[in-house]
């Protein structure tokens, strides 16, 4: 049975999950193969979980909340202890590539020590290079390693699951040279930041936004300035991700100000109080300082805050329900899905992250989503009380969508790849597995919990999701 936690303890809670899931995974190394060859496949889809069938659609008549809710309403229940996560979420997370992806054999120690030899006379410093500037020999080396690894995998998985050390990625040095000279790059971004527009569900299909371009080059560098944002040398690979991994975070936060913006006029327009409609307004502005902020560090890495949109949906409006049920159906999924899977991944790169003003950057951004999600918690227990039976059931029934798009966009956004350096890491180039774990473990600690607490069936939920 999983404890209950007091409703004030989410960002505690939430930052005990992080330091907890960082050791996990510091202690099982990478969930996932190890040579960057079969890395460059796209994780396989999890098989069906074992889940009741969800409810039939909800009715579309209104049960609505008597009362109002005011402005300042308690966060969510959490759990401190630590369960086993549910074997279906983990093979969503972390599985591996289908076989036919995979060419895994183990090297004999005399062919090892030989490729080893070669791959360190090629890459003496562990710096990569252009694969036209590497000989075959070595080419061949980097293959026959990746392989080699691959072929570890289950063994080093179950060394680490021992509390063995020294069975993680420093068993590979030359890792990051190797799969340079390979071509093996696929998404090593990690931009999941800014609530995406919550799903739909039915044959409601929302219309596209055609926003412009994202172009914060002048108030970026501004920024930059002011705050003392300058790095370290890096190598071109790590810029490059540290790079790509600023823009995208700059664009999903500049445009999740939209959805805040969208979420306070369906809130105004169901009966909300003006105070709790102001907050969600103050959100989209935050939304867009972040979008500068991130813009300032890709100013500082050397490259412009500029870039095209990503063009999200419009907010949906479910039709077949109440105004009020339709307007917690989207905060749900923005801020009590979203966003606090948001506070936990920031807080974990946080804890990562080397130069001081990104750590006061960073700092600055989770401050602001903690109070997004708090939000989202705060009021829902403040309404839970005073929800029919009815509406909680069709609440339940939209959380089956709702995490299945939850899950589809972590996943999407976080890859199923460690960071390629130490270096790449403290500038933000996430270590995937860890922080897909950490999503993992937000979900079922956190989140799933706290939704309970207030009566909605998100446990039963998650697991019909994945099965859908």
């Amino acid at each position: 049975m999983i404890a209950r936690a007091s409703s004030e303890g989410v960002v505690r809670a939430l930052t005990k999950r992080q330091v907890q899931a960082l050791r996990a995974t510091a202690r099982i190394a990478l969930l996932g193969a190890l040579g960057c060859a079969a890395q460059g496949c796209d994780p396989g889809r999890s098989p069906p979980a074992e889940s009741p069938e969800p409810a039939t659609r909800a009715p579309a008549e209104d049960d609505a909340v008597e009362g109002k809710a005011s402005a300042e309403p308690s966060a969510p229940a959490t759990d401190e202890a630590k369960g086993e996560a549910p074997a279906s979420a983990n093979e969503a997370a972390t599985a591996e590539p289908p076989a036919d992806a995979r060419v895994a054999s183990k090297l004999s120690d005399e062919a090892l020590a030989r490729c080893d030899a070669v791959i360190k006379q090629t890459f003496p410093d562990g710096a990569r290079k252009p694969a036209e500037q590497v000989p075959k020999e070595a080419l061949d080396c980097c293959m026959a390693r990746a392989r080699h690894e691959d072929a570890l995998y289950d063994d080093r998985l179950e060394r680490a699951k021992q509390g063995e050390t020294g069975s993680g990625l420093a068993e590979w040095e030359a890792r990051s040279a190797c799969c340079g000279a390979l071509s093996w790059r696929g998404s090593m971004t990690c931009t999941p930041w800014g609530p995406p527009p919550p799903p739909c569900v039915g044959d409601e299909r929302p219309t596209r936004a055609s926003p412009p371009r994202v172009d914060l080059r002048d108030v970026a560098r501004e920024t930059a300035a002011s705050r003392g944002l300058a790095f370290a040398a890096l190598d071109v690979d790590a810029r490059e991700l540290a790079i790509a991994t600023w823009r995208g975070r700059m664009v999903n936060e500049h445009e999740s100000a939209a959805v805040f913006e969208a979420l306070a006029g369906q809130l105004r327009r169901a009966g909300f109080e003006r105070g709790i409609t102001a907050q969600l307004a103050g959100f989209a502005v935050e939304e867009r300082e972040h979008g500068i902020a991130c813009g300032a560090v890709v100013e500082a890495l050397g490259a412009e805050a500029d870039a095209p949109p990503v063009g999200q949906p419009a907010l949906p409006e479910h039709p077949d329900a109440s105004p009020r049920e339709a307007a917690l159906r989207n905060l749900l999924s923005v801020c009590c899905l979203s966003e606090t899977v948001a506070v936990a991944l920031i807080s974990a790169e946080r804890m990562n992250t080397g130069p001081a003003a990104l750590k006061r950057v960073l700092g600055d951004i989770l401050a602001d989503e903690v109070q997004h999600a708090r939000f989202g918690w705060r009021l829902l227990e403040e309404l839970a009380p005073r929800l029919p039976a009815a509406m909680k059931r069709r609440l339940g029934v939209y959380l089956v969508t709702a995490f299945a798009h939850l899950r589809e966009h972590e996943l999407a956004h976080l890859p199923a790849r460690p960071a390629p350096s130490r270096a790449a890491e403290a500038v933000g180039v996430c270590d995937g597995h860890e922080a897909r774990r950490l999503f993992l473990d937000t979900v079922r600690d956190v989140i799933i919990p706290g939704l309970e607490d207030h009566g909605l069936p998100a446990a039963a939920a998650w697991e019909a999701s994945l099965a859908a």
